[in-house]
């Protein structure tokens, strides 16, 4: 369930794309950078502030309803599915 509080500010955003930019032009064949198209590069220290922030996110679920959820779901699989 996602936090209702949880605010993402303009910077972060623009920062966050060229993080996801830059990690698919580096995976592209032949690998280039966001710099060799004249496009900014990312911001370090906002990308760490980041990674900190999705994680805690991310990790920010509700064990309870989750427990609930797999206590419904679980015996409704098919023999083949488990």
């Amino acid at each position: 369930m996602p936090d209702k509080n949880f605010r993402v500010t303009d910077n972060v955003v623009h920062q966050q794309l060229l993080h996801e930019l830059e990690h698919t032009i580096c995976s592209s064949v032949p690998s280039k950078s966001l710099a060799a198209f004249d496009l900014p590069m990312p911001s370090f220290s906002i990308l760490y502030i980041l990674q900190n922030r999705l994680l805690l996110k991310e990790m920010s679920y509700n064990k309870k309803i989750l427990s609930d959820q797999h206590d419904q779901l679980l015996p409704k699989l098919k023999s083949q599915q488990m």
